[in-house]
Order: structure tokens, then sequence, then C-alpha cells
């Protein structure tokens, strides 16, 4: 009688996947929903987008002292990434925030400010600020 060769279910699926090439995909999914657990409810409040790019996990981040923070945790985000999902699917993390945002953000304060003063000019801070962000 021949013993057979027993399998566990999890590494025929993933054995499937990847001669479909179907693993990788499911890695990365897998990573990015991942981001949340490992970072803490507080950081992924300020999470906006995230996806992987050539191997890198690119995250943006409204807050930009957090920004801070996180660049300088890349590389341990990076492991724990890889750890909670169980395979090297990332080499690297860039954190990264919106400069159009700070813009739109600016342009608003113009627009209100100038609203509610009632001029049709600006102040000499809120001009310094366009200028210091819109290149204005």
């Amino acid at each position: 009688m021949r013993k057979r060769k027993e399998r566990i279910a999890s590494d025929i699926v993933m054995q499937v996947l990847r001669l479909q090439g179907l693993e990788t995909p499911l890695l990365q999914r897998r990573l990015i929903n991942a981001w949340d657990d490992v970072v803490g409810e507080t950081v992924a409040r300020y999470t906006r987008e995230k996806f992987i790019k050539n191997q890198t996990l690119m995250v943006k981040i409204d807050h930009p002292a957090l920004k801070a923070d996180l660049n300088m945790m890349r590389t341990s985000l990076k492991d724990r990434l890889n750890i909670a999902v169980g395979a090297q699917v990332i080499a690297d993390v860039r954190i990264y925030r919106d400069s159009h945002m700070m813009r739109r953000t600016v342009q608003t304060c113009l627009l209100h400010h100038t609203k509610a003063s009632g001029q049709n000019h600006t102040s000499g801070f809120v001009r310094l600020l366009a200028v210091c962000f819109m290149g204005a």
C-alpha cells in the first residue's frame, strides 16, 4: 500500500494561485489591508491612499508631523507589514503628502478671508501664505 502525501488545503490553494500568477496581487492586497492594524487607529485616520508600486508601499498621509515620524520608522513599518502578511511583499515604504491639498487649503483661506473682510485685497499675512504655498 502506498502512502499518500498529505498536504494542507492552504498550501494547495497558494500553489494554484502561484501557478496562475495571482499570488503576488493577493499578498499585496493583504499587506495594504494590514496597514491599519500595524500602524493603529490614530495613524489610520490620517492615511488617505495606499498602493504598491515596484515593491514599494506608497502611503499618503495628511498630517505633516505624522509624515515625518512615519518616515523615520520606514524600516520598522516595512518589516512589521511583511511579517503581518507572512511573506516578503515590499522592499520599502514611502510616506508622502499631497502638496495640492495645501494649495487648496490656502486658496480656501484666501477666499473666506476676502469674503469675511469684505475687501478685495488680502492682508499681508494671508498674502505671505499665498506666496509661500502657492507661489503666487
